[in-house]
């Protein structure tokens, strides 16, 4: 029962990665730009930075996107995770 219960808290936190409509939203961005700092993200998506932030920090929990430094900015991208979500979430539209 315990390994059940690991999994169930396992898709629970994949679920929270993108329980949110600025979620969903990052990822359409993250999908059709490849990359982008926070601050890109947050005006692409008229969102406040510390907002940005908390979201894409939620996100990365989840294993939905990476991130990797450029230099002064860290860039985040879509994992292969994030790209399977947001085909699940085309679907179900």
């Amino acid at each position: 029962m315990k390994k059940a219960m690991k999994k169930c808290e396992h898709l629970e936190t994949i679920a929270k990665g993108f329980a949110s409509k600025r979620r969903i939203a990052v990822l359409s961005l993250l999908a059709r730009r490849g990359a982008a700092d926070v601050e890109t993200i947050a005006e692409a998506l008229d969102l406040g930075y510390k907002s940005t932030s908390e979201h894409l920090r939620k996100m990365y929990i989840a294993g939905l996107i990476e991130k990797e430094g450029d230099g002064y900015y860290v860039m985040h991208s879509l994992t292969p995770r994030g790209t399977q979500v947001l085909r699940f979430l085309k679907r179900i539209r």
